[in-house]
């Protein structure tokens, strides 16, 4: 009986080595694995390896591969042959594609792909993907600008990073209007906001020795100019100094020869005219101007008058105020108006009494 047990206990003995014995192959990594499957521990203590199939989700491994329970040599292709596993959804003007040297995904691991946007380069009518690479966006976008908005579109710059170009406007908030440039972008007209009030002075030139002054307004198709004035101070008019203020003829394209005058000083012998303000004229008869400081004449002294007959002879200065006398009548003129007196026909001048 003792001689049939020893047979059996050297074969009880031995099932533990032979099995091992397989299992180094696998992890001592001797021949490795067969492909699609991987180096396995199955024992407990013993620390028994096999080759077990890869994982359904990770069905694939190279042959030869497999250290001590290295699992991770089992992957999954990620392409469309491989069903493309863990893809986002199909996404609109674009698609998905692996990431370069991406076309595994090992155990435990996802398929990383690339978003690629329909018309990339195209900075008008292309699209590229979002800050967090999920969809495709339009490369041209809306943006707005402190006076109005427009649109900016996707480039590269030089350096092959891509961003937005500035704010080109198309419209303006209220109170400015488009100037309008002779370039296009994206078959788009754009240009410059500009206010619907500019300063006269900025618009029109030419206002010769004087001052431009007042506002100008848009009226939606050109500017208005019924406020503006080439205004002279103190400049030289006929006889005489004034401010001047000239309005601007639109239809002639030019300052305006109707102009508002204001009279500051007159010459000798010359006052502002009373019935046409803004001119000066030759002092009436029984009046007198003797300064260039101001516009104003002066009636001559009580019973005296001057001649006043024509523009030669006309009275100067109060020295030519005087009083008529001789038998014949003589027309004298005052600050009441003018009479007849008798004499004889002699002016003695107001100094000469």
């Amino acid at each position: 009986m003792r001689e049939l047990i020893k047979p059996f206990l050297f074969l009880i003995l031995l099932i533990p080595f032979a099995t091992n014995a397989y299992a180094s192959a696998c992890g001592n990594n001797a021949d490795g694995c067969a492909a699609n499957e991987y180096c396995a521990k199955v024992g407990g203590a013993i620390q028994i390896y096999q080759c077990e199939p890869c994982p359904s989700s990770y069905p694939l491994s190279d042959a030869g591969g497999g250290e001590i329970e290295d699992i991770k040599v089992c992957y999954k292709t990620c392409d469309e042959e491989g069903g493309w596993p863990d893809r986002p959804d199909n996404v609109d003007n674009g698609h998905w594609v692996t990431k370069p040297n991406e076309d595994k995904a090992y155990y435990n691991s996802a398929c990383e792909y690339d978003l690629e946007c329909d018309n990339y380069t195209d900075y008008c009518g292309g699209f590229h993907p979002d800050a967090n690479n999920e969809s495709c966006i339009n490369n041209e976008q809306v943006c707005e600008v402190e006076t109005g908005s427009g649109f900016k579109y996707w480039v590269f710059d030089v350096t092959g990073t891509s961003k937005y170009s500035q704010c080109y406007i198309t419209t303006c908030k209220e109170g400015y209007h488009l100037k309008e440039s002779s370039q296009y972008i994206c078959e788009k007209p754009y240009g410059e906001c500009v206010s619907n009030t500019a300063e006269c002075a900025s618009l029109l030139k030419n206002c010769d020795k004087g001052t431009i002054t007042g506002n100008a307004e848009w009226n939606g198709t050109g500017w208005d100019y019924d406020n503006c004035r080439c205004e002279t101070d103190n400049g030289e008019i006929e006889n005489g100094t004034g401010a001047r203020s000239c309005p601007w003829d639109s239809d002639e394209g030019d300052w305006s020869t109707d102009c508002e005058r204001d009279v500051v000083t007159c010459h000798v012998g010359y006052c502002e005219h009373k019935d046409y303000p803004g001119s000066c004229a030759a002092a009436r008869p029984g009046w007198y101007h003797d300064n260039d400081t101001d516009a104003e004449c002066q009636p001559c002294p009580a019973g005296m008058t001057s001649d006043g007959t024509n523009k030669d002879n006309i009275a100067d200065s109060i020295e030519k105020c005087g009083m008529r006398t001789g038998p014949h009548g003589t027309r004298f003129c005052d600050s009441y108006g003018c009479f007849t007196l008798p004499g004889n026909g002699e002016l003695i001048y107001y100094k000469a009494w």
